[in-house]
């Protein structure tokens, strides 16, 4: 399975190619493709990518497919599951929005000496297309799907060079609409023709929109225009376009919508532009939701619930790297998803009993001889060492039904921890309300619902339960019976094959509840206190236990497998370097020479070569020489042993040609080699000597 980038792609800001030589040594693949990884863990919870690849020589003959689909099956229910939660969490600023957007030319303020351009500012640092997409959805949805209530463009910084383009982008986004979108066609005779360009061919046109809708009864849309990046917008030429869509309102219903990536305040508009575009402007500001609550929603309501089973549950070295990149670098929604899918990539990519999640393979496939090694890996995995001769004397089925039952096994076990974080959440927040001091965040950034959650994916007893059950034991006697009541609500709506009658344990603490006029009321609601704290305490630990414990706990957890940072935050320069030194390792030959010939590299890399080898400042003649040499031993090379015609020794012009011809070519493939340096920023222009440039890139390690 190839995958191919669309290096055209202008939205593309970096393309990882992946560099795996087959005949270079592992350390040195490590040390060239893992340049930038650092070592965030102790050495024990580093899973080494090269030694899961030397797993996959265990896999299935087919276990590439079978764990695609597995993937494909995963992600998606994961992604439904995370798509839902951001839609929820947007909902509200959203509707705010879409509200404002239909109110814009019915609401508005009497007494005016001219109307307003409406205009609505995104703070959107962390919304990203997510929160752009529901947005879009949500202004174009109406009773009838054919008629939507808005008509939306986009205009984007390099489509608005100047006012002429400008308007042409915002003109034609509306005008070339979709039959289902906009039923009416409006022809522009070419007697009387209208520049796209000007504004009164849009009036124009939606006159004979309004028109059609008004005929029919239905609601005549608004038009609204997206802003992109409004930061990269030219500001003359926003404020030509803003005062020319000003004449023609409210004749045309505009609504402009900037999407911002600065703060709130101060906004972007107000500090840039002058007083007189802003007047007339009707600006709304709204904020998009984000920070860590954002993402502490996001993974309770898909990681940490008892109302939804992840296929695979998230280890402590992925959660530990999304929270902190979430948190210091980049608090975007579309990072987070992208995160989260690549965690899943790289379980199914490295781990060949990955494709056991679902289902597990029938004895027809486990039977083949290809399947040897993986059932071998299988049986490794399922026995111990005194139960190994007894385990290779079972049956395929005996396997397949305790590989289904390892599975049971583990989810019930994650359900049960999950329970436990609920409860724990449930006591926090109980003890939030009250006032109790134990929702602070510490020195790394982190609350403490995500330091419960990273505890319990390790398998361990949070530290914050100990507190929370120090705080209950001190609860006042006036606290004790309400927080019995929240408990008792919360087992009422937990499901009752994960419960087990837990909720038991708090109707017996209800009925020990003391009347306020018994003589030992104090001693016996403080005794209650205590026994309900030990009791917490108690029950939280053992829902708790670690996951490794459990047989093949590796194929529904990720376990101490750490986050493949290198896709994210590639090391540009390095990836340049290497290509440029090691260009036939990026080739789709199956067997590549150990030892590569200079005049074997391709252009750029020849020209790298002899880049490396120049001082400081280079001189481009001297340079083009070393160039030619280099082609000319490629000449020779390529040509072979020339077989001699005695019939052929007279003609001299063509050969004269077919040099100057070659002297053209070489010279060609010097400037296109140079341009391409150029182009990756290794060389520059002095501004002094014509012929001379200068490196801009030293100490570079040749092995």
């Amino acid at each position: 399975m190839s995958w191919i980038p669309n290096f055209e792609d202008t939205s593309q800001s970096v393309f990882l190619i992946p560099y795996s030589p087959s005949g270079v040594s592992r350390p040195l693949q490590c040390r060239l493709s893992c340049n930038n990884c650092v070592d965030d863990g102790p050495e024990e919870e580093e899973v080494d990518l090269w030694e899961a690849r030397d797993i996959l020589d265990h896999d299935l003959d087919d276990g590439d497919i079978l764990r695609w689909e597995a993937y494909q099956s995963t992600w998606s229910k994961c992604l439904a599951k995370l798509q839902s939660i951001i839609q929820k969490l947007l909902e509200p600023v959203v509707e705010a929005i879409a509200q404002e957007v239909n109110n814009s030319y019915t609401d508005t303020l009497p007494g005016l000496p001219y109307p307003e351009l409406p205009a609505i500012t995104i703070s959107n640092p962390a919304g990203g297309t997510s929160f752009l997409n529901e947005l879009i959805n949500q202004l174009g949805r109406s009773d009838d799907e054919a008629e939507p209530s808005s008509f939306v463009t986009h205009l984007h910084p390099a489509e608005c060079s100047n006012a002429m383009s400008g308007m042409k982008t915002l003109i034609t986004g509306f005008t070339d609409r979709p039959p289902d979108q906009a039923k009416t066609q409006f022809k522009n005779s070419p007697a009387g023709s209208l520049a796209n360009y000007d504004i009164n061919f849009l009036d124009a046109w939606f006159t004979a929109v309004r028109n059609d809708r008004e005929q029919r009864n239905a609601r005549v849309p608004s038009l609204v225009a997206v802003l992109h990046n409004f930061e990269q917008f030219n500001p003359s030429v926003m404020q030509d376009i803003f005062d020319i869509c000003s004449l023609h309102i409210p004749q045309l219903p505009l609504v402009f919508i900037v999407a911002l990536s600065s703060a709130q305040s101060p906004s972007y508009l107000h500090v840039t532009y002058p007083r007189s575009t802003l007047a007339v402007l009707r600006i709304r500001q709204f904020h998009v939701p984000s920070g860590l609550h954002i993402l502490e929603e996001i993974l309770r309501q898909t990681f940490f619930t008892t109302a939804f089973d992840p296929d695979v549950m998230l280890g402590p070295a992925a959660l530990n790297f999304i929270v902190d990149y979430y948190s210091r670098y980049n608090p975007s929604l579309d990072s987070l998803l992208n995160m989260f899918q690549l965690v899943h990539l790289k379980h199914f990519m490295v781990n060949p009993l990955s494709l056991l999640v679902k289902t597990t393979p029938g004895p027809d496939t486990l039977s083949a001889v290809t399947s040897f090694s993986f059932v071998d890996t299988l049986f490794g995995r399922l026995c111990t060492t005194k139960t190994s001769e007894a385990w290779h004397k079972q049956p395929l089925p005996t396997l397949i039904a305790e590989v289904d039952e390892a599975r049971e096994v583990f989810y019930a076990r994650v359900r049960k921890s999950r329970l436990a974080f609920e409860v724990t959440m449930v006591v926090h927040e109980f003890l939030a309300r009250l006032g109790y001091k134990n929702v602070e965040r510490d020195a790394h950034h982190i609350t403490a619902l995500l330091r419960v959650a990273i505890d319990l994916a390790k398998g361990r007893s949070p530290k914050h339960i100990e507190t929370l059950s120090s705080l209950v034991r001190r609860l006042k006697l006036s606290e004790v019976h309400p927080f019995l009541d929240v408990l008792q609500a919360f087992y009422h709506d937990v499901p009752a094959d994960i419960r087990n009658g837990d909720g038991l344990h708090i109707d017996v603490f209800i009925s020990r509840l003391p009347q306020e006029d018994d003589d030992q009321y104090s001693e016996d609601m403080r005794q209650l206190a205590i026994d309900i704290g030990d009791w917490l305490l108690n029950y939280l630990d053992e829902l708790v236990l670690p996951l490794e414990e459990l047989p093949l706990w590796e194929v529904w957890s990720t376990g101490q497998t750490p986050f493949p940072m290198e896709l994210i935050n590639p090391s540009i320069r390095v990836s340049m370097v290497t290509g440029l030194l090691r260009s036939h390792e990026f080739s789709d030959t199956a067997n590549n020479p150990e030892e590569v010939n200079l005049w074997d590299l391709p252009d750029t890399s020849i020209l790298f070569q002899r880049y490396l080898d120049s001082g400081k400042m280079i001189n481009v003649y001297d340079w083009f020489e070393s160039f030619q040499l280099v082609l000319e031993t490629q000449r020779k090379e390529s040509s072979g042993p020339k077989k001699g015609s005695p019939r052929k020794r007279g003609k001299k012009t063509v050969g004269r040609g077919n040099e100057e011809k070659w002297k053209l070519q070489v010279q060609a493939r010097f400037i296109c080699a140079l341009h391409e340096l150029d182009y990756l920023g290794f060389v520059k222009h002095t501004g002094r000597k014509a012929d001379h440039v200068i490196r801009t890139v030293f100490d570079v390690c040749d092995t």
